[in-house]
């Protein structure tokens, strides 16, 4: 406890001792004031180190799940309402924090977005920070931020069709009109992803409980609508807003290949919308302003035969948020930046079902987030960034305003010999989930946040005229208060102490030929009370990427995952095989055509990332895309 408090001394000192910096001496410099829906500019705003994960290593993947599952350090696996349950450097998914142009979507009742029925409508890039989270980001984020960032509005085409084809009747239609004039633009669009299930590997023994090679109860029909509007306000400022709208009519739940349960979901349906405006006071001063609305529901229904006729669960969910997010961002002294801001915001969830909840029963939350940032140079080539959060949550059993503080310290030093070091060490929070609060058998309304103190050395190196750059980076977790369940309810019981490093080198020598080595370690220490569940501590993916002639693109990825640990419902825990999976994807582009064919799990390898739920076998995939 005592070495928290020196660290977290340290940390307060070492952004009192920016504001005294010595500034960049470069008359030259200019600034790109952030939008208000991007949150971070730069990498050096967030602290942490980022990962990108671009479009073109989406391009077959129906969802964000399938895009971010082959990323090392990043595990994204199936749970057991065909929830996604995403993992990063071991953290949770009620521990992340997701977003889509920095604007934070809904957790729900359970604390967690699910990435497998995001649609990846109009993606640009995936930004995954793992490490120290800057507050900009607001609270909720000890694990990691996953912020989505769509494409800005294009002026030279406006129409765009992308389609997708794999075995089982697995299909994807995205359709989206965008376009870019001197003082507007929009974007909107549709998307419509349907399958009856994956095929599994033939190596796979069918269960009872299963169709033969054909993943049983796994089919659905998703359709997504998005669009946005932006302007310019007195040719000085800017207006603009966003929605989104998914739903599913029917959803046949898959259950472990080990238990006899049949489970589907009814009336799914996922809205949010947003307001943001932005004025600019004066040349060096900008008020960003954001209003966010976001809500689900669903109904979830159990039955105990395979024809769907004898129900023992009926439970209806619905979840609201809304958001207010203000922010002031001023530059001065020539390169020095101050964002100051505040984060609110309101989550309900209303629940019904024919067991606890007869009656509709509301859970309320308040998350509170102030914060501010600092941004100087302390000498030509290093770069000091400071931030400071405080956040409280308030729900309607306990009341009272405890602060959590949140600081952070992120230092860059820009070499002239092609490389950049950075440090960067915070202290992130996670509110409890509403479950875990109210749950009528479990929750725990007096629950404390989760933190975890977090530090990241980070290194990037080019070599020989930037044919070769290597990055590597090393980090440490001190994870407290974690909650989980003990005795029948959900306490702040656990710690886990994690370290790992994650490396990785892009190799061009020839000008048609690039490789990618990127290799992720991650251990936790024998003191730990907690065991990180379907997370590898080795994993690798390899690259190769051929540039043939008339513009043909060939990548062949190949991933490899250590043995992990996976928890059954029953709270076991089981060890799962490593494996290795390889894909292979062509791309042939004509003038505003593009057509591509892919193969995953060439070698149809019989795998689990997660116990009981095995993962596709080998399958094809056909796009095309075409831009008018």
């Amino acid at each position: 406890m005592k070495v928290q408090k020196y660290i977290l001394l340290l940390l307060l000192l070492l952004s009192a001792l920016s504001l005294f910096g010595t500034a960049k001496q470069d008359t030259l410099r200019t600034y790109n004031l952030p939008t208000v829906y991007v949150i971070v500019d730069k990498p050096s705003e967030a602290i942490g180190s980022l990962h990108r994960i671009d479009s073109e290593d989406v391009k077959t993947s129906l969802s964000l799940r399938e895009a971010m599952q082959n990323s090392v350090g990043i595990s994204a696996t199936t749970g057991s309402k065909d929830e996604s349950n995403l993992r990063l450097r071991g953290f949770r998914k009620n521990e992340i924090k997701i977003m889509v142009d920095g604007r934070p979507l809904n957790n729900g009742y359970f604390g967690n977005v699910d990435i497998s029925k995001l649609s990846l409508l109009n993606i640009e890039e995936i930004q995954i920070l793992k490490g120290p989270a800057s507050p900009l980001y607001g609270t909720n984020n000890m694990g990691g931020v996953v912020n989505i960032i769509t494409k800005a509005p294009p002026k030279n085409y406006w129409l765009e069709l992308n389609t997708i084809f794999k075995r089982n009747n697995t299909n994807e239609i995205k359709l989206s009109s965008a376009h870019s004039f001197d003082s507007w633009n929009y974007r909107i669009g549709l998307s419509r992803e349907q399958t009856d299930g994956f095929n599994l590997s033939k190596d796979f023994i069918p269960t009872s409980s299963e169709n033969g090679r054909i993943r049983n109860n796994s089919d659905k029909c998703l359709y997504n609508l998005s669009g946005s509007w932006e302007s310019d306000l007195l040719n000085f400022h800017n207006i603009g807003l966003d929605f989104g709208y998914s739903t599913m009519d029917k959803k046949n739940i898959p259950s472990s290949i080990y238990e006899h349960r049949y489970r589907q979901y009814q009336d799914w349906m996922r809205y949010y919308s947003g307001l943001w405006t932005k004025f600019q006071m004066n040349e060096s001063s900008v008020v960003n302003l954001q209003l966010t609305y976001d809500t689900s529901a669903d109904r979830y229904l159990e039955y105990n035969d395979p024809t769907y006729e004898t129900m023992t669960l009926d439970s209806q969910m619905r979840n609201q948020a809304f958001g207010v997010h203000p922010r002031l961002t001023k530059v001065f002294l020539g390169n020095r930046k101050l964002d100051i801001g505040y984060h609110y915001e309101f989550q309900l969830n209303r629940r019904k079902d024919n067991g606890s909840y007869l009656e509709w029963t509301y859970s309320p939350v308040h998350l509170h987030q102030f914060f501010s940032q600092y941004e100087c140079f302390l000498y030509p080539d290093l770069l000091l960034t400071t931030g400071l959060g405080l956040s409280a949550g308030i729900n309607k059993y306990h009341n009272d305003f405890e602060p959590q503080l949140e600081p952070a310290v992120g230092i860059t030093y820009d070499s002239s010999f092609n490389s950049k070091t950075s440090f960067a060490i915070g202290r992130n929070t996670s509110q409890p989930t509403l479950r875990q609060l109210y749950s009528e058998s479990k929750g725990n309304p007096a629950l404390k946040p989760q933190h975890s103190l977090k530090v990241e050395l980070s290194h990037n190196q080019a070599l020989l005229k930037n044919k070769l750059s290597i990055y590597c980076s090393v980090y440490y977790n001190d994870t407290k208060d974690l909650i989980d369940m003990y005795l029948g309810r959900y306490e702040n019981i656990f710690k886990v102490q994690s370290q790992g490093a994650e490396i990785g080198m892009d190799i061009s020598l020839l000008k048609f030929w690039q490789s990618s080595v990127n290799y992720a370690y991650l251990s936790y220490q024998e003191n730990s009370d907690y065991y990180l569940t379907e997370t590898p501590k080795n994993s690798v993916e390899l690259i190769q990427r051929i540039k043939l002639p008339f513009n043909i693109s060939f990548i062949f990825d190949s991933s490899f995952r250590d043995e992990r640990l996976s928890q059954d419902d029953e709270g076991r825990y089981h060890n799962l095989d490593p494996y290795w999976k390889h894909d292979l994807l062509i791309t042939i582009p004509y003038k505003q055509i593009e057509l591509s064919v892919g193969m995953e799990n060439i070698l149809d390898e019989n795998y689990q990332c997660e116990y009981g739920f095995p993962e596709p076998g080998r399958n094809i995939s056909i796009g095309f895309q075409i831009k008018i």
